[in-house]
C-alpha cells in the first residue's frame, strides 16, 4: 500500500480552482495555480513550493494556496515511501503536518464553512491520514480517516451537486477494499466497507459530473487500472497521456512498466510498443527529474525481457550485456539482469559466455535465491 495513495496526491494537487469567487476570478492566480500544478505534476517540486508559498503570502486567507501547500509535500512523502526512509524523508514529514496544521487552520477560520471549505478539510485530513498509514500509525490514520470522511459527505450534505466530493470518498472506499488485518479492521470503523467497484463508480462520477475532477480522476483510473484491475489497456491509454503531459515525472514510466510486465507472453509486442513509443521519447532520460533513486534502467530490463516473451534473444543481450557491466547499479538489479542473460547465452548455446557468467553469480552473494535460480537455467 505503500503507492496507494499516488492517486490522492495528484487529485490534491490538480484541484485548482475551489475557492472564494473573488480569488477564483482572478486570472493572474489562476495563471499561478496551474503553473505550480504542473511544476508539481512534472517533478518540479522546489519551484512549486517557493511559487506555492509566495501565493500564501499574496492571499493569506485563502485555504486552497495552504492546502495545495500540503498536497506538494505529501506528494514528496509518497515519493520516499518506496525507498529505505532517511533523514530527508523526516525532513519533509516535519513540512507536511505544518503545512496541513496551517491548511485545516485556515478552513475553520475562513468566513463561509460552504461545500468547497469541507471539501478541502477532507481531502486535507485523508492527506493525514495517509501519511500516518505510510508509518503503520494505525490509530492516528484511523481518527484522521474518520474525520476526513465525515468532512467529505458533509460536502455532499451541503451541495448534493459538489460532485468533486466523490473524488475523495471513492478514494478511500476503493483502497479500504485493498486493506489487509488491522488496518481494513480500521478503515471498516471509518464506515467503509470497501468495495472497489463502488469506489472507481464514485471516482468516475467526479470524473464526469465535477467541476475540479476530471484530471485528478484520470490519475487515480490509471494506477488503480494497471496496478488492482488488470485493465491495462484503459490503464495505458490514460497513463500515456499523462506521461506526455508530464515528461519529468517518472511515475508514469513506471505505471507503463507494470502494465508491460503484467501482458501475457502473447501480447509481449504491445508492450515493446509502449516501451518504444511512451516511454523512450527523445533525450527521455535527460528529462526526468528524481527525487529518490528510481532505477531508470529498469525501462531496459522490462523491454529485454518482453523480447525474452518472443524469442529475440539477440535483441535482449543488447540491451542486458551494457547493464551487467554497469558499475553503479545495485548488485539486486545486476543478479536479475544476469540471471536473463545467463538465460539467453544458455539458449543460444554460447557455452563460453554461459559458464562465465554462472560463476560470476555463484562467486557472489545469493541475492532473491539467485544461486539455485542459476543452477535450474545453466542445468537445463
Amino acid at each position: 500500500m505503500k503507492k496507494a495513495a499516488l492517486a490522492i496526491l495528484f487529485s490534491l494537487a490538480l484541484t485548482q480552482n475551489a475557492w472564494a469567487a473573488n480569488f477564483e476570478e482572478d486570472k493572474r492566480v489562476q495563471d499561478w495555480v496551474a503553473r505550480i500544478s504542473d511544476e508539481t505534476l512534472n517533478s518540479e517540486y522546489a519551484k512549486a513550493i517557493l511559487d506555492t508559498q509566495e501565493l500564501i503570502t499574496s492571499y493569506p486567507e485563502e485555504p486552497f494556496p495552504r492546502f495545495l501547500l500540503t498536497t506538494i509535500y505529501m506528494y514528496v512523502l509518497r515519493c520516499y515511501g518506496e525507498f529505505p526512509a532517511d533523514k530527508n524523508y523526516e525532513i519533509y514529514k516535519k513540512k507536511f503536518l505544518i503545512a496541513a496544521a496551517d491548511a485545516e487552520k485556515a478552513c475553520d477560520e475562513y468566513r463561509v464553512q460552504n461545500a468547497t471549505i469541507y471539501f478541502l478539510r477532507g481531502m486535507v485530513l485523508g492527506a493525514e491520514g495517509m501519511a500516518h498509514l505510510q508509518d503503520e500509525e494505525f490509530l492516528d490514520a484511523y481518527s484522521k480517516g474518520k474525520s476526513a470522511v465525515a468532512a467529505l459527505e458533509k460536502s455532499l450534505e451541503i451541495d448534493p451537486t459538489n460532485y468533486d466530493a466523490y473524488l475523495g470518498l471513492g478514494m478511500f472506499e476503493y483502497y479500504c477494499s485493498k486493506l489487509t488485518g488491522a488496518v481494513k479492521i480500521l478503515a471498516w470503523l471509518v464506515g467503509f466497507s470497501g468495495d472497489s467497484e463502488k469506489g472507481i463508480e464514485y471516482v468516475r462520477k467526479s470524473m464526469i459530473h465535477g467541476k475540479y475532477a476530471e484530471g485528478p480522476a484520470e490519475v487515480f483510473l490509471a494506477y488503480a487500472y494497471i496496478e488492482y484491475e488488470d485493465r491495462l489497456d484503459e490503464g495505458i491509454e490514460i497513463a500515456r497521456i499523462l506521461r506526455a503531459k508530464y515528461p519529468r515525472n517518472y511515475t508514469f514510466i513506471e505505471h507503463i512498466l507494470h502494465a508491460a510486465r503484467k501482458l501475457p507472453p502473447e501480447r509481449a509486442a504491445d508492450g515493446l510498443k509502449w516501451i518504444d513509443n511512451y516511454v523512450k521519447t527523445p533525450n527521455w532520460k535527460n528529462e526526468v527529474l528524481l527525487l529518490v533513486p528510481f532505477n531508470l534502467d529498469e525501462v531496459d530490463y522490462v523491454q529485454a525481457n518482453l523480447y525474452l516473451e518472443r524469442g529475440e534473444y539477440a535483441a535482449a543481450r543488447t540491451l542486458l550485456e551494457p547493464l551487467s557491466e554497469r558499475g553503479d547499479i545495485s548488485e539486486e538489479f545486476r543478479a536479475e539482469v544476469n540471471l536473463s542473460l545467463l538465460y539467453i547465452y544458455s539458449k543460444t548455446e554460447n557455452h563460453d559466455k554461459a559458464r562465465q557468467i554462472y560463476s560470476h553469480i555463484l562467486n557472489h552473494k545469493s541475492i532473491n535465491n539467485s544461486h539455485s535460480k542459476a543452477k535450474d537455467i545453466f542445468s537445463g
